[in-house]
């Protein structure tokens, strides 16, 4: 072939390869930038220009890196601004740091700004003038997070939970922690809910001072209902989940699992009526169903929840656990995405809630499988990840940190600085 024929080849190859990347880059932008970013309406670009990494023009088709979108547009009109976000921000000396994710408001408050610090801190809403000292009170609104498996903390005792969430937090464990509101070990009088689905008061007391509590630390809880237990079926189960979004909606700083590992316990069906339960109460909460298997498996659930109309704001799926588990965890979430992708779905934000653990199927994990686990989630932008653990499943006597095992210890008192 002739030299034009060869560099037109290459050309088209070149093109082929960018929208490939841009596909597999879905919700990711890069700016240009030096501070302020983006004004209240979302349309206007404060010392910068962001250009996009997916396809979200539907009459251009792809708009690339090289290709910005036009000056003083985050996204072309007529297309959906909302979502989660992260940032490639070009710092002062050069160097590029990617910060997020954080959810892109479609209608920040007057005078509201996403800001994007210099110094490639985590992406706020706050004002110009006077940003904001204190962080988000909801989950997920200051970046990604560490949590831990506070399973049993209905049957826990106030002093004990007090010393466990401050040393939590010293420790920069700031949660989600996962709470199960119908835990029934060591006996089902643990758990907060009856068996049709209401509320029972030591429990609820108990929910109240922990959320209070975590709310003054700057953490978060994870409130996760299972199918069964205490629950006499389907109609208590939605009764629970409506009485639990009533009873703690006050509270900012806690998302909804409707059901734990949902696989073979409820239908596509019913798993939206329990998301969209929640949501009829509370709209703004943040709400999940998690659901165990292989990437393929995660995929197709949330693909089909999504697709029927389910509300949901995160997905939780939890991995296989096999003796790869921390290594892989980035692949998985890469294949989980691509495959919603492809079956015509916008992947919500992945939440690492539940790992593999010590003492599961006679497991025993070194640090460095728990940090590959964590640097993974990180890596692959998911907005939190919990370290499972059972020293949380018992708390009616020895308190959560008199339960770890000693390589979960390791972990939890330097993963923060680490990671």
């Amino acid at each position: 072939m002739h030299y034009w024929e060869h560099l037109l080849n290459f050309q088209l190859m070149l093109k082929l390869i960018t929208s490939l990347l841009l596909v597999l880059s879905a919700q990711s932008f890069a700016a240009d930038i030096e501070g302020y970013v983006v004004n209240s309406s979302l349309k206007g670009i404060v010392g910068a220009k962001i250009y996009p990494y997916r396809f979200i023009d539907q009459d251009a088709g792809s708009v690339g890196a090289s290709h910005p979108m036009g000056a003083g547009f985050f996204n072309p009109p007529g297309t959906e601004q909302a979502g989660w976000y992260s940032f490639h921000v070009h710092l002062p000396d050069g160097s590029q740091k990617l910060v997020g994710p954080i959810y892109v408001k479609e209608t920040p408050a007057p005078n509201e700004y996403l800001i994007l610090p210099t110094n490639g801190a985590l992406p706020y809403y706050g004002n110009l003038a006077n940003p904001p000292q204190t962080p988000g009170d909801e989950p997920f609104a200051n970046g990604f997070s560490l949590g831990v498996s506070y399973y049993g903390g209905n049957c826990g005792n106030l002093l004990q939970m007090n010393s466990d969430f401050e040393k939590l937090a010293s420790l920069g464990f700031l949660g989600p922690h996962r709470w199960w509101v119908n835990w029934d070990r060591p006996t089902d009088k643990c758990s907060a809910l009856n068996a049709d689905g209401s509320l029972r008061q030591d429990g609820t007391n108990m929910i109240h001072a922990a959320l209070e509590k975590a709310a003054s630390l700057g953490m978060t809880l994870d409130l996760t209902v299972t199918e069964g237990s205490v629950l006499s079926g389907f109609n208590a189960h939605q009764a629970a989940i409506k009485n639990i979004t009533k009873e703690f909606k006050k509270h900012k700083n806690w998302l909804l699992d409707v059901c734990n590992e949902v696989d073979g316990k409820l239908t596509t069906s019913e798993v939206v009526k329990l998301v969209n339960a929640a949501k009829a109460i509370d709209s703004d909460r943040i709400v999940t169903a998690s659901h165990s298997g292989d990437s393929g498996a995660n995929a197709d659930f949330y693909s089909k929840v999504l697709k029927a109309g389910g509300k949901i704001d995160v997905i939780s799926p939890h991995y296989s656990r096999n003796s790869s588990w921390g290594i892989a965890l980035l692949d998985r979430m890469t294949k989980t995405r691509n495959k919603m992708i492809a079956a015509g779905v916008t992947p919500p934000p992945i939440y690492v809630q539940e790992e593999n653990r010590n003492g599961w199927n006679g497991g025993s994990w070194k640090k460095d499988d728990f940090y590959a686990s964590a640097k993974n989630a990180k890596k692959g932008q998911a907005v939190s990840w919990t370290l499972h653990t059972d020293a949380g499943f018992d708390l009616t006597g020895k308190s959560f940190f008199q339960q770890l095992y000693a390589v979960e210890q390791q972990v939890i008192n330097n993963l923060a600085n680490d990671i």
